[in-house]
């Protein structure tokens, strides 16, 4: 399938992952077998009491951008444990999460997701595994 067929073809599967498109504004720019690349326009909804993003931001676009990396339209995956490391305060009101695949293999995934802000410094970086299996077969 051709990059833009399958970038849409992401598009719409993820269209009802409703906490990090709809509550938390994630977009999609970017998916190939392996790889993502999500983005945020940061807001009043994004922040804590402190009037920082909350972590659980950096947290929802990592996980995201693992799902879509690990995606397969005949399986379902799943996080089986995560890591973030904070590394700076962003600047600007956008973060972009890039995930790279350090190994897809037959029943696990291992993934990289790093968080830059809108001067492209990074301010998150995250490890990802996510078991992924065949979709159930109705009989």
């Amino acid at each position: 399938m051709e990059h833009e067929a399958y970038l849409e073809t992401v598009r719409s599967y993820f269209a009802d992952d409703l906490f990090a498109m709809k509550t938390s504004g994630i977009r999609i720019v970017d998916a190939k077998p392996g790889s993502s690349v999500v983005a945020v326009t940061v807001d009043e909804r994004h922040h804590n009491a402190k009037g920082g993003v909350m972590g659980g931001l950096y947290l929802t676009m990592a996980d995201f951008a693992s799902a879509i990396a690990d995606w397969d339209e005949n399986e379902i995956n799943m996080t089986v444990s995560s890591s973030m490391q904070f590394t700076d305060m962003p600047r600007g009101n956008e973060l972009i999460a890039t995930c790279t695949a350090k190994r897809r293999g037959r029943t696990m995934g291992f993934y990289d997701i790093d968080i830059q802000d809108a001067e492209g410094r990074l301010v998150a970086h995250g490890a990802y595994s996510l078991m992924h299996r065949p979709l159930p077969t109705s009989n």
